[in-house]
């Protein structure tokens, strides 16, 4: 895992219920009697309309608005004035829907509530308009009256896993004989969330397809002789029970988050590019090429990609560019993403660093040509940085004599913490900081929206190679080094 800027440069439409996998929980039991799926998952416009009667209080707009959500886009469908009286403010808005699933419902994209809309309802919708994320209420709607229901639940199951891991670190220090019990009360946690899961998709219904969706037991020992180790069974497993081909998928947040971790598990994962990119193709296979799926499918392969600082996302994005080329605020942020990753791809000369060491002196990437070098941007306070630092130090141990050289570059604001994490860790080669966090000039010209993230740069100065850590990094530098 990366300490992130952001989840991403490319980042999705608001959305409820973000997808962690070891401690989501739903309970059983719900259907959907106003948000029905036609069977087939078939596209297009539903029959009947939906009346929303609305009251918001502390709105400083005239107008209603609702927007579809598809993907990361929100596109504005239909418009009611405010009657006013005083702080409160009422509408009517009356919209036949293009189709089961997740809208968006406020006086603007920053004053609004995700509500799940369908054919012939009549919903009531409050809220206040400065924190209708909170405030927000459905009445008069089975659909969103479960859904909010099946969130409270699944917030709930997550503070308590949540809290069972936090005690288990902490434990595993201090007294670990609490560990086997805490163990035992995280399987329990993950049990019951199976036991909700499999009841709401039991039930069917569109929360039913929300479940599948969220659905993932975490592996355990007892899968060893079936699946051999882990990452097996993530790849026969993930998408179970999940239906890729039904259209309806496209309209619910978690059919992207399901994709977004996908691609990001497996280079998590340290697979080979061309193993992802079998996998990844391998799923799109079930799903039609011209629907909205593959659309959303897409886009959250390439978020995840994005996140995790991986190769692939390049051509997965140019595919996007080239197959939607309609002008979104989503193209044309993954267009300026592209840009700024092209500028660094292998064979690119990237920007000069010119930065204060750690006595105030100058020092300039430019200076360390000749050598192979790698530039490590890095903090004091991100732990994935530090817990690869110890074979980042033995690699220059074995590699500095024969040319190899290592520029640190700290994002940390404090001076006493990055001298103290140098010491700490032993870190004998070139540092570099201006400590000024996230807005540091190095970080700002080479893209850095997590860490820690590495250029590797042959002795002319141009990239080689790009994030590589552990094996990855020693077998590149065997290749370089002939040894």
């Amino acid at each position: 895992m990366n300490n992130s800027k952001s989840d991403s440069v490319l980042k999705p439409a608001k959305k409820l219920g973000a997808l962690i996998l070891t401690t989501l929980v739903v309970i059983g039991g719900l259907s959907l009697a106003g948000c029905k799926g036609n069977g087939s998952g078939g596209h297009g416009s539903v029959d009947g309309g939906v009346t929303i009667n609305g009251t918001m209080t502390n709105c400083f707009g005239d107008s209603v608005f609702l927007y579809e959500l598809v993907g990361n886009d929100a596109h504005k469908i239909a418009t009611a004035p405010l009657t006013k009286e005083k702080q409160t403010s009422t509408f009517t808005l009356s919209v036949k829907v293009p189709h089961n699933g997740f809208y968006q419902l406020g006086t603007g994209p920053r004053s609004a509530s995700i509500v799940i809309l369908g054919p012939d309802e009549e919903i009531t919708f409050t809220g206040d308009c400065f924190d209708m994320a909170k405030t927000a209420k459905v009445d008069n709607s089975p659909a969103n009256q479960g859904y909010a229901f099946l969130s409270a639940k699944v917030s709930r199951k997550n503070n308590e896993a949540n809290q069972v891991v936090q005690n288990i670190r902490t434990f595993s220090v201090t007294n670990p004989q609490m560990v086997p019990q805490l163990q035992n009360d995280l399987v329990r946690i993950q049990e019951e969330k199976s036991r909700f899961l499999d009841s709401v998709i039991t039930a069917g219904g569109y929360l039913g397809k929300i479940a599948s969706l969220l659905r993932f037991k975490p592996f355990d020992g007892n899968m060893l002789a079936r699946y051999g180790n882990e990452s097996n069974y993530f790849l026969r497993t993930f998408f179970n029970g999940i239906d890729l081909k039904d259209s309806e998928m496209a309209y619910i947040p978690q059919f992207g988050d399901r994709f977004r971790q996908f691609v990001f598990n497996l280079v998590q994962q340290q697979q080979p590019a061309d193993s992802i990119s079998k996998y990844v193709n391998q799923t799109f296979s079930q799903i039609d090429p011209q629907s909205s799926s593959y659309m959303v499918a897409l886009s959250a392969v390439i978020q995840g990609l994005d996140q995790a600082q991986s190769d692939l996302f390049l051509p997965y994005a140019e595919e996007f560019l080239q197959k939607y080329p309609k002008p979104t605020s989503f193209t044309q942020n993954l267009q300026v993403r592209v840009e700024a990753i092209r500028r660094f791809a292998v064979g690119a000369t990237p920007p000069e660093i010119s930065l204060p060491d750690q006595n105030g002196n100058i020092l300039t990437l430019s200076s360390l040509k000749g050598k192979y070098v790698m530039i490590d941007f890095w903090a004091s306070w991100c732990r994935p940085c530090r817990a690869e630092n110890p074979n980042v130090v033995r690699l220059y141990k074995q590699y500095h004599n024969k040319g190899f050289e290592v520029l640190g570059v700290s994002l940390d604001k404090e001076k006493n913490a990055w001298m103290a994490a140098i010491q700490q860790d032993g870190l004998v080669w070139k540092h570099v900081s201006d400590l000024q966090f996230w807005q540091s000039r190095a970080a700002q010209d080479y893209g850095v929206n997590s860490i820690p993230m590495t250029f590797l740069l042959d002795k002319e100065g141009k990239i080689i190679g790009k994030n590589l850590r552990g094996p990855a990094l020693e077998e590149k530098l065997k290749e370089l080094f002939n040894s």
